[in-house]
Order: structure tokens, then sequence, then C-alpha cells
């Protein structure tokens, strides 16, 4: 029996149908990026067998599952979705690999929310950082500072 803490998502029975769905709109959806599994395997820095596992429902890591969904070019959540008789959720934009290139932030602060990617998505990652650059500018203005805006005291 599987607990709600576990790392793991697919603990409960899924319709065949809904595993065989999944099944066909993983394959449509690496056909129409000209992706073969293993190109969506090594995107996702995952085993072959872990796409065909996760492709037939099976019960996989939670971030294994992110890795694929995104590799697909879909959501996180999506594959849960298509496994309870929904849809895949498209990624928003346009493709993007579940790897983006490694960014490096001047801010620790920011370095550190772009680094929680196996938690929060790509644009939840940009959200808060330029929720932090608005509230640090803000908070610079109200107490006189101009560090943000790049000039120096008027002499």
């Amino acid at each position: 029996m599987q607990d709600h803490e576990s790392p793991y998502y697919g603990g409960m029975p899924t319709p065949p149908e809904h595993a065989e769905r999944l099944f066909r709109l993983s394959q449509e959806a690496a056909d129409e990026q000209g992706k073969t599994l293993t190109d969506i395997a090594r995107e996702a820095d995952i085993s072959p067998q872990a796409v065909y596992k996760w492709r037939r429902g099976k019960s996989v890591r939670v971030k294994t599952d992110r890795a694929i969904s995104r590799a697909f070019g879909w959501e996180v959540g999506s594959r849960e979705a298509i496994l309870a008789g929904g849809d895949p959720i498209p990624l928003q934009g346009e493709h993007r690999s579940p790897m983006p290139p490694p960014r490096i932030f001047d801010d620790s602060r920011e370095q550190a929310i772009w680094d929680l990617k196996e938690v929060l998505s790509e644009a939840e990652r940009l959200h808060l950082i330029t929720a932090l650059r608005q509230r640090d500018q803000l908070l610079g203005e109200v107490r006189g500072d101009d560090q943000d805006l790049g000039s120096g005291a008027a002499g």
C-alpha cells in the first residue's frame, strides 16, 4: 500500500483505456516535436525504460514525472489529468526542454529561486524572481535608494 507522502505517483488503479490514451498521446506529442522516445529520455535525463514505464501509467518518482512531462511539452500534472480521463496541458509558450540552459544570477536569492527546478516550473521561478525584483525596487524607493536604477547619488 502506498501512502500519500510517498515520492511516487500512480498509486490508484488506472482504467486500461486511460493508460492506452496516455501511451497514444505521448507518442503523438513526441512525433509532433520530431523526437524519438530516446530523445525524450535523454532530455529528461532518465532511462528509456523509465519513459516506457511512465507512458504505461506505472508508478514513477515525482522528479521523473516532472521531467518527462516537460520533455513531451506538457505542464506538470498532465499525465495525471490524462490518466483521470482529461487532457494534457501544453507548456506555456514554446515547447521547452526540461533542462533550461543554466542561468547564473548575481543575487543569491534569485539564484536560490532559479535552482528550485525540481519544485517549480520555469514560469513559476521567473515569476518569483520578477516579484522579488519589484519588491526590492519598491523598498529602494521607500528608502530613497537609487541603487536599482544604476545611478549614484547626485552631488
